[in-house]
């Protein structure tokens, strides 16, 4: 499987070094139009960009794991859920944003009321806060660094292929 990282505003391919150092897969950065030496005009609008971006994931084979960080991440949520590309995976940490379709992890499954709007549910997940750190806060109920690394276990620890593409 080929990671695909996808940067945000106004950052530059050049953010995912650190990561792809520890990735034991093929790896793709793509640079957004407009962004950073060399990578031509910017686009008009969100439409343009994700028409951009599901264009240039027809370029790489597949099947895709897409990871977009800030602008990315919601081109990357754009694309998945509304065009043809050849993704088995995805993620995104821009807040807010999410595939209609998506089969919720049980821990975000608690932070869902019964009208399906978010909610915070302080729990055993945020045993190393103080309750008044959190209390209110879109991070209360977050879950811990270990629960992430148990969800993430079969990602490998490092890599050589690295190709950059605009």
């Amino acid at each position: 499987m080929t990671v695909v990282l996808i940067h945000g505003a106004p950052e530059t391919p050049a953010i995912w070094a650190g990561l792809i150092a520890q990735l034991d897969r093929p790896t793709v950065t793509l640079q957004l139009p407009g962004f950073g030496r060399g990578s031509g005009p910017g686009l008009d609008d969100k439409d343009a960009y994700a028409d951009w971006l599901a264009h240039a994931l027809q370029d790489i084979d597949g099947p895709l794991d897409l990871l977009g960080h800030d602008w990315g991440g919601a081109l990357a949520t754009r694309v998945v859920a509304t065009r043809q590309v050849a993704a088995r995976s995805w993620a995104s940490d821009v807040m807010g944003t999410w595939h209609p379709g998506n089969d919720w992890h049980p821990i975000a499954r608690l932070w869902q009321s019964a009208a399906g709007r978010p909610r915070c549910v302080p729990s055993a997940t945020t045993t190393r806060r103080r309750p008044s750190a959190t209390t209110g806060s879109p991070r209360a109920g977050s879950p811990t660094c270990s629960s992430c690394r148990a969800c993430l276990g079969n990602w490998p620890k490092s890599s050589k292929a690295s190709t950059t593409r605009g």
